[in-house]
């Protein structure tokens, strides 16, 4: 499903009017900063791409840490992005010194950004090897003193400066628990700050060139690690007219945002407002967020967030809370869920589930809103093939939802396997036991999560005999369609997490192909010729098919969950009436368990 974008005039929307988040103050730019770096995070795949690879990194360390500061609540909902990326990091682990990116800068970067989000770690295995990777960083720091930390690259591959020691500085100081042999570590510090404190004279830096765009990238890091030590580079760091030199607005950008970041570090109030002031220049307000605020990558809202976050005020990073909570309303507005079911018992299911969650509801004729402080629903009732059709278009087209959910009862595809002795009679005076039928698959109550949906008898042909044919459906025919696969999987963790709480009592949780047949299936015959066809099928139930084929259509994920009522084996004949809506409503319900347990968890992500 394609992303949808969102832009900063779609959060004044959404917003209070009196908020103008667009003001060119730092706590607002920081804060459009920090949307840039949370949707980049959500939206970009985490490849161990070369130059991504280390924006990767920045998102990462700066994402959790600001929202850590804004509250744990803000950061739960980050976590699997932040693990995602850390693992693809570590992939991309080189075979070569720098294991991390193109020089000491970026490795030393990249290991920071591991080292801050090691909160996240479920092992300490992982902790092992993070401590193994910070002591290979040391040790290599040690051999390459001398030089300054240079790889002999060129420019263009080794942006080599005083950040450079800067930046191996800044990650061993906060990193020194991880260090096993600490009996040189001061030293090391001691020659790491006097390398980055030489200073660069007539473009040159011990002996190499420093490209002129980051004279000042340089400088501001040296300020802000070493502060008033760094006298020589504090005062280089005021000429800040250079950049106006500079051709491309992004080297501008990152250049201006790291003058703000030593300005600020040093209490240079004068030097810092000239370089926002040039920084707010580079903005563009009409990006959609993700893209930086020179509006074609995130680095430049990266830096910049960087620099200006360890100077807010309390009430600063209030009014950033305030800016990521509009940033949630606007993922609630365009991430709503449709959910279709078939019965009113379904329904209301639902809405007891969701309600009990927190939810609100409204219905208004057929249309069920559900709204919560983190998510919206839209329910909508689709008896059979055509009425699913329809309504699940409706929900797509009318209500604007993003994924679809088909949330109901279904008829179990177990079998009887011969019978087993248990329970016991009494006949003239002796114990005896009466056979008893074995049941293997779904029972009553139990869950079925769709893998794939599959469709049985929709479409027959006569000749000698009745042949089930494919679905004539968007210049193609189909006979099974698959579930989407983070649907899938996060419905599986939802029930997982259902189970291990016992909301679920003793119900199971099944993962399989569901079949939708025509009409309602409760013959053991019939059940035979399904499995014939469908080997492997769990439920059988009549409208999932057709809503997974409309969703295919429009692109949306979809995902079937079903609660088991009967044994589709001629028991709904026999059923006592009142037992059957006992065993429907415990159906209807766990399912729906399911169904919340779900949107709960996609609500807690960016997605």
């Amino acid at each position: 499903m394609q992303t949808q974008p969102i832009t900063i005039k779609d959060l004044q929307a959404l917003g209070d009017a009196h908020m103008k988040i667009d003001q060119l103050t730092s706590e607002y730019f920081a804060g459009r900063c920090l949307l840039d770096a949370l949707q980049f995070l959500r939206n970009d795949p985490k490849w161990p791409a070369r130059s991504g690879h280390l924006v990767n990194a920045h998102a990462i360390r700066l994402c959790w840490g600001c929202l850590k500061d804004l509250g744990e609540d803000y950061s739960k909902r980050i976590e699997l992005y932040v693990k995602e990326t850390f693992e693809r990091l570590r992939l991309g682990r080189n075979r070569a010194v720098p294991f991390y990116g193109d020089d000491f800068w970026d490795w030393a970067y990249i290991l920071e950004a591991m080292v801050s989000v090691s909160d996240t770690f479920p092992d300490d295995r992982s902790k092992k090897n993070l401590a193994d990777e910070v002591n290979e960083f040391y040790r290599s720091v040690n051999e390459r003193l001398d030089c300054g930390l240079s790889l002999n690259k060129s420019g263009v591959e080794e942006w080599f400066g005083p950040a450079t020691p800067t930046a191996a500085h800044r990650l061993l100081r906060t990193a020194k628990d991880y260090v096993e042999d600490k009996s040189g570590f001061e030293a090391c510090l001691s020659n790491l700050k006097s390398k980055a404190l030489e200073p660069i004279n007539n473009g040159e830096y011990l002996e190499r060139a420093v490209r002129p765009e980051y004279h000042q990238w340089h400088l501001g890091q040296v300020v802000a690690e070493f502060g008033e030590d760094a006298k020589v580079q504090r005062e280089a760091l005021n000429n800040i007219k250079d950049i106006d030199s500079l051709n491309d607005i992004r080297d501008k950008a990152y250049a201006l945002a790291r003058v703000v970041q030593g300005a600020l570090a040093v209490g240079d109030k004068h030097n810092s407002d000239a370089a926002l002031a040039k920084l707010y220049e580079c903005e563009n307000l009409s990006r959609p967020l993700g893209s930086g605020i020179v509006g074609d990558h995130p680095k430049a809202s990266l830096n910049t967030l960087e620099a200006i976050w360890q100077s807010l005020r309390p009430a600063d990073l209030k009014k950033i809370a305030r800016m990521v909570d509009m940033l949630i309303a606007a993922h609630k507005r365009t991430n709503r869920i449709g959910i279709l079911v078939a019965l009113k018992r379904e329904r209301d299911a639902c809405i007891a589930q969701f309600e009990a969650d927190g939810a609100k509801q409204t219905e208004i004729g057929d249309v069920v809103e559900i709204n919560h402080k983190d998510y919206e629903v839209v329910i909508l009732t689709g008896k059979a093939i055509i009425e699913a059709a329809v309504v699940t278009a409706n929900l797509i087209n009318e209500h604007d939802v993003t994924r679809v959910m088909m949330v109901g009862i279904a008829g179990s595809l177990g079998q009887p396997l011969g019978r087993k002795s248990k329970g016991q009679r009494k006949s003239k005076g002796r114990r005896k036991f009466k056979p008893q039928p074995i049941f293997k698959g779904p029972l009553i109550g139990d869950i079925v999560i769709a893998t794939s949906t599959a469709e049985y008898g929709l479409r027959q042909k006569v000749r000698e005999e009745t042949t089930n044919v494919p679905v004539p459906f968007n210049k193609s025919t189909w006979t099974t369609l698959p579930t989407d696969l983070t649907l899938f999987g996060r419905a599986h963790e939802a029930a997982l997490k259902l189970k291990e709480d016992g909301a679920l009592d003793q119900s199971k949780v099944y993962e399989g192909q569901i079949v939708t047949g025509n009409g309602i299936k409760d013959l053991p015959k019939e059940k035979r010729r399904i499995l014939n066809e469908r080997p492997g099928g769990l439920a059988v139930a009549e409208e999932g098919f057709p809503a997974a084929l409309l969703s295919q259509q429009y692109g949306i994920p979809y995902l079937e969950i079903r609660g088991i009522s009967d044994l589709a084996q001629g028991d709904k004949q026999e059923q006592d009436p009142d037992q059957e809506k006992r065993d429907q409503v415990l159906a209807a319900t766990n399912a729906a368990k399911v169904a919340v347990a779900l949107t709960k968890s996609l609500s807690k992500s960016w997605q």
